[in-house]
């Protein structure tokens, strides 16, 4: 069975912070991306000020 995620959220970070590494934070976060650059300034541990999860199952 395959699932189909999405995810649409809220987090607040610095004004320097670029696109890419905000990106490789939420993808190292949920677990699409093994790596992280130590000095993203994201950080490790997101906070997610609101946020929704759908999931819906696909069939084969």
């Amino acid at each position: 069975m395959k699932v189909e995620i999405r995810i649409e959220g809220v987090i607040e970070v610095d004004d320097n912070v670029t696109e890419e590494q905000i990106q490789e934070a939420v993808e190292f976060a949920v677990g699409l991306n093994g790596q992280m650059a130590i000095d993203n300034p994201v950080g490790y541990d997101i906070e997610w000020d609101k946020g929704d999860v759908e999931i819906r199952i696909k069939e084969d």
